[in-house]
């Protein structure tokens, strides 16, 4: 096949085209590459309109976008709900003021959302015991550590979303139902050293040297002496460092003097 003046040579015969509508032809070349530019420029579009699609995902999926599907919790209030002096109560007083605080100075004060987050979990009694840590990622909140139940686990990511400024919560929170088993023993131990170091205060419990020992805030006194006042003195000392549930002195011998 071939094109001679005008004429389009199949074989043995041949098909006459026009002067003028060769022109034509020519003329729907660049059309044809202007759509398929524009079919390019639309496929390019629709990949990298798919792979933000796909970012999108994958961010929703690794971090907990905040919603208002469940209420904030209601943190507990303290055993003792003394009035306040100015009149106001303790409710209008601990409740978190959205304004910033100027110093005497005139300087704002100096807040962190990470700090924010820890005072408001230690404010619950719930999860007061637990160590919690926090990490940031900008206005997201990563919560790192060890609880007993689901229901803490919740709570705390609770706690953490509905405050301001938080935008996500990220709850990394491991459930361990001897988590306060730890706890409460680093409790004892410091009960104990608080007990011992009352007693070294005290020139006659000094003298008599009682063992102390406790478990689960109960206080067990081991040791001798003559006079029953002096277990009785060692058990109120006892008595009043916080956390203390109970003192056992029924180890402790009374003695006579020979």
């Amino acid at each position: 096949m071939a094109l001679i003046d005008g004429r389009i040579l199949l074989g043995a015969e041949s098909l006459e085209i026009k002067p003028e509508v060769v022109p034509k032809l020519k003329e729907t070349e660049p059309t044809i590459h202007e759509s398929e530019h524009k079919l390019k420029e639309l496929e390019q579009e629709t990949e990298e309109s798919e792979a933000k699609s796909k970012d999108m995902e994958s961010h929703q999926k690794e971090v907990e976008i905040i919603g208002d599907e469940r209420p904030c919790p209601q943190v507990n209030p303290p055993a003792d709900n003394k009035p306040a002096a100015n009149g106001q109560s303790s409710t209008d007083q601990t409740s978190t003021d959205k304004t910033k605080f100027v110093e005497a100075e005139g300087k704002e004060s100096i807040h962190s959302l990470i700090i924010t987050a820890k005072l408001a979990l230690m404010a619950d009694s719930r999860l007061f015991p637990y160590d919690i840590e926090i990490d940031a990622k900008g206005k997201d909140l990563v919560l790192l550590g060890k609880v007993t139940s689901d229901s803490e686990k919740q709570t705390a990511a609770d706690i953490i979303r509905c405050l301001d400024g938080v935008h996500a919560v990220k709850n990394r929170l491991k459930v361990n139902p001897n988590a306060s088993h730890g706890l409460v023993v680093e409790r004892d131990k410091i009960i104990t050293q608080l007990i011992k170091e009352r007693f070294e205060k005290s020139e006659t419990l000094q003298a008599v040297k009682f063992e102390v020992k406790t478990e689960g805030g109960v206080v067990t006194l081991t040791g001798s002496t003559r006079f029953q006042v002096i277990i009785l003195e060692a058990a109120q000392a006892a008595r009043q460092v916080p956390g203390v549930k109970a003192v056992n002195t029924s180890t402790v011998r009374l003695i006579t003097a020979e």
